[in-house]
């Protein structure tokens, strides 16, 4: 009996120092090191992200770019970036030009036609609703980093 009431004390301590389930909790020291923790291991596509993690219906990811992205759409995926290095430029909204399935309820292409072009760089942060093109374009020699939120609708 000692024992059961010393293990649900113990677990009543355990949550409050982690978090309930699906807390997360980034510093702004992390999320500006992301240059310079997935840099290095950028390949061919000029484009790496490292999961952070997941709950329910949303995930997160680190992304660092060097070349402009392709263009996406996710049919039941709404997106939330929040620049934290670099500048570049996202394009909402349009036709994707030669769009291409990748996998059930997401498409890409080479680029959007008739899109919104804003700017964007360190503090700014963009929402993408699903079904809605888009893509992060790049001045040639530039980078960009950010943190992305995906919330499954």
């Amino acid at each position: 009996m000692r024992l059961i009431a010393a293990v649900l004390l113990l677990a009543g301590f355990a949550l409050p120092a982690g978090g309930p389930i699906g807390f997360h909790y980034w510093p702004t020291s992390q999320l500006h090191s992301f240059a310079k923790t997935l840099g290095p291991r950028i390949g061919s596509q000029k484009v790496i992200s490292e999961s952070l993690g997941a709950h329910g219906n949303y995930s997160f990811l680190a992304m660092y770019r060097t070349a402009s992205g392709e263009a996406e759409w996710h049919e039941n995926v709404a997106d939330i970036m929040v620049f934290q290095t670099g500048t570049g430029t996202v394009v909402v909204g349009g036709e994707i030009e030669n769009a291409r399935t990748t996998e059930a309820h997401e498409k890409r292409g080479t680029g959007i036609r008739g899109g919104i072009e804003t700017k964007v760089g360190p503090g700014d942060i963009v929402t993408v609703p699903k079904a809605t093109p888009h893509q992060v374009k790049l001045e040639p020699g530039t980078q960009i980093t950010y943190f992305a939120a995906k919330v499954t609708q």
